[in-house]
């Protein structure tokens, strides 16, 4: 994997009122620690992390510049990135986790499918992903960028677990070997659903009609009633 460098440099002072000033100042407040090392205060310039970010996967390697003996050289993985809660896109504080060179690490690697399954080319099945990132031990040298998983020989109602996945020289499963990773699935359409539909709703409607002719007969008496009563009162007199 490509190192990216970046330049950080320490602070000392820590709070909200020190964060938000480094923030007007064009630079984001962070914080490293791991790899037996005592944790340190930095800022990291806004502009400079966020053109590399855009380059780099969630697995990217750091090496960090600092005018501070105690930060240049380390090497480090984003563990965090808190974003501002209104916006959800400016980051305002990173945290980094700094690894030692000769110490095996587990991380989550971005999954990149590749490949046509025989399921879908030859059986109408669809692909479906369910896994996106892959859990790994390396040393960091060998922490690859994404892994490549073959879904070619996947047929219908078949699937790849992790177990079957080829990983690159260094690199080990720190996951489950049984977690599944893609699998093709059948799609089935029901093309009667609508008619049959259709055909119970004007089935619920027949009731519906048949029901208002009594109610229009039993109206023909309502009348020949108030005619009878119209008629009494001249009998009488």
């Amino acid at each position: 994997m490509e190192e990216f460098t970046l330049s950080v440099s320490s602070r000392e002072s820590s709070g909200s009122s020190n964060c938000r000033g480094v923030r007007r100042n064009g630079f984001i407040p962070g914080v490293v620690y791991g790899g037996g090392e005592t944790s340190k205060l930095i800022t990291v310039n806004k502009n400079e992390f966020t053109k590399l970010a855009t380059k780099a996967s969630s697995s990217q390697l750091f090496t960090l510049k600092s005018d501070d003996k105690a930060l240049n050289g380390r090497i480090a993985i984003v563990k965090e990135v808190q974003k501002d809660y209104l916006s959800q896109s400016a980051p305002i504080h990173i945290d980094f986790l700094a690894l030692r060179p000769d110490v095996e690490f587990r991380v989550e690697v971005p999954v990149r499918v590749v490949g046509e399954p025989i399921g879908v080319k030859l059986s109408g099945g669809v692909l479906s992903v369910a896994v996106h990132k892959l859990a790994v031990s390396c040393l960091p040298k060998n922490i690859p960028q994404r892994i490549e998983v073959d879904v070619t020989n996947i047929d219908l109602n078949q699937s790849l677990q992790a177990s079957a996945v080829k990983l690159p020289e260094g690199v080990k499963l720190a996951g489950s070997p049984d977690e599944t990773i893609a699998s093709v699935v059948t799609i089935r359409i029901v093309e009667e659903a609508a008619p049959v539909a259709a055909a119970a709703a004007e089935g619920a409607a027949a009731p519906a009609e048949g029901a208002a002719a009594p109610a229009e007969g039993a109206a023909a008496p309502a009348e020949g009633a108030k005619a009878d009563a119209a008629k009494a009162p001249a009998a009488k007199k």
